[in-house]
């Protein structure tokens, strides 16, 4: 067994220094970000690091009589400096293995999990973990619906000793990611290596949030900004992480009261699950979880955010205050919000473009889908909804247009009635585009009734080269620049209609 207290000392020590003091690095961290980029997992670190602005607030919970206590500290974050020249080979080498693919990273969530304290015989027992948590995770809502919008990469971290440092009970381990129990004196407090867990998520092909497994089964966590760290072998491993997961990713408080002042005397918290205003003063002024009240299980029950008095939260036992149960309605609507925020409601579509295009194009658009599907499409012409045009795919009647330039558009909305701030479901849950068609029509002798003088017209031109303006008397109708099959497909649409222009 190697000890290392003077080194971890010494971190905390450092940390606290640079807490007060963020602006001594500032200069370093400046010339140092140009040769950052040259490694993935520590250019993710740098973005970390500015985005938090040198410090993270860390949620931390445990057990104590079958109730969750804990509270929230701030952990300054140690400079990418620091880290330049140790780090460059190591995400390089972990394999990595995406175990959910759901779609491509630009538009997806993508958690990578990590894990320290395994070593190459323990990669078993690492896989066994990840996959228990997983199970577990996704099967709660709101993931379980939304579990389309989220990619899963593993990444086999291979550490020199098994187990993380112990500090309270003389246990100290060589490990890849440094973490250790008993953080800043909490025995339960489960702290990580930030720089070193954001380059190891480096070996993914994208990292949104990090969960970091310790191969232990003490109970364990931290709720980090992005991460969230737990025991990879203990009992509530799931829900820890989820819990830790309302933190990282949902930007949720506790709902609990432990350990902070006994009544709350501060301004209205901006986080959506806790509020200083009873429910006629919600009601009045039409805040926080006001939309919900009238749901039997939902209501102001006083106690949270470690206060006993002055404070409220909106269901009297959800999973922000206890392990083991759901969400609640508002919990999980914010989660919705969350991921919609890092997520579009279209995958992909008939691309977008400055200029008209042909007007037998057949539009179509590809949604990210919940289960069930909650997905709701409505197609429009000029402005207009088009009866039934509800499917991914629409073709618009051109013989119902005059011709010229027309608009189609579409939108699609999440309709889950899961959410119910319908303000905030416009601006994160649909989704709108647009395209110009140039409406044409194969009457090339404008005589309103397509026929065998149109058709001779189309044959006359049969597999020229077209061009605007002219395209050869209006017959490459799809105008991509040759008379062809497509053309007469379309032309045949028409035969013997009388047309409109």
């Amino acid at each position: 067994m190697r000890s290392k207290p003077k080194s971890k000392f010494h971190y905390h020590i450092f940390s606290i220094f640079l807490l007060l003091s963020p602006q001594l690095f500032a200069g370093t961290v400046a010339q140092t970000a140009n040769t950052i980029s040259a490694n993935k997992g520590l250019a993710l670190y740098n973005n970390y690091y500015q985005q938090n602005e040198g410090e993270v607030e860390v949620y931390y919970d445990n057990i104590e009589d079958g109730k969750l206590v804990g509270g929230k500290t701030t952990l300054a974050l140690p400079p990418v400096v620091e880290y330049q020249g140790i780090m460059q080979q190591a995400s390089a080498s972990w394999n990595c293995e995406t175990i959910i693919n759901n779609g491509p990273p630009g538009n997806r969530i993508d958690i990578v999990v990590v894990g320290d304290g395994y070593t190459l015989s323990d990669m078993d027992a690492y896989y066994l973990h990840v996959d228990n948590i997983l199970s577990g995770y996704f099967a709660q809502q709101p993931l379980a619906s939304y579990i389309n919008f989220f990619n899963v990469h593993r990444v086999d971290v291979i550490s020199n000793e098994s187990g993380v440092d112990e500090p309270d009970y003389g246990i100290y381990r060589n490990t890849a990611l440094d973490m250790s129990y008993n953080c800043g004196g909490t025995p339960r407090l489960l702290c990580i290596d930030t720089a070193k867990a954001w380059n190891a998520a480096g070996a993914a092909p994208a990292a949104d949030q990090i969960l970091a497994l310790a191969n232990s089964t003490r109970y364990g966590g931290a709720g980090y900004t992005s991460l969230a760290t737990m025991a990879g072998n203990n009992s509530q491993s799931v829900e820890l992480a989820l819990h830790e997961f309302g933190h990282s990713f949902g930007k949720l408080a506790d709902e609990y009261e432990y350990d902070g002042p006994e009544t709350y005397t501060g301004p209205e918290p901006p986080q959506i699950n806790i509020s200083i205003y009873d429910a006629g003063q919600q009601a009045s002024l039409q805040t926080k979880w006001y939309r919900w009240l009238d749901l039997p299980n939902v209501d102001t029950y006083e106690g949270a955010n470690y206060s006993m008095y002055g404070i409220y939260r909106p269901t009297y036992n959800s999973k922000m205050r206890s392990l083991n149960r759901p969400f609640e309605e508002v919990n999980t609507e914010q989660i919705i919000f969350r991921i919609y925020a890092n997520v579009s409601i279209i995958d992909n579509s008939t691309p977008l473009s400055s200029v008209p295009i042909s007007c037998y194009t057949n539009f179509y658009v590809v949604p990210v889908k919940p289960i069930p599907n909650t997905i709701g499409i409505q197609w429009y012409v000029d402005g207009e909804p088009v009866s039934d045009a509800n499917a991914a795919t629409f073709s618009p009647d051109v013989a119902l247009l005059t011709d010229g330039i027309h608009e189609v558009s579409v939108t699609v909305t999440d309709n889950t009635s899961m959410v119910r701030n319908e303000v905030k479901r416009a601006q994160l849950m649909r989704k709108s585009l647009q395209w110009r068609i140039n409406v044409v029509k194969p009457d090339f002798n404008q005589d309103n009734f397509v026929d065998v003088t149109d058709f001779a017209i189309l044959t006359n031109y049969w597999l020229d080269a077209c061009s605007a303006p002219g395209w050869c008397e209006g017959s490459d109708l799809d105008r991509d620049g040759i008379v062809n099959f497509n053309d007469f497909r379309i032309f045949a649409r028409y035969w013997l209609e009388a047309v409109i222009h």
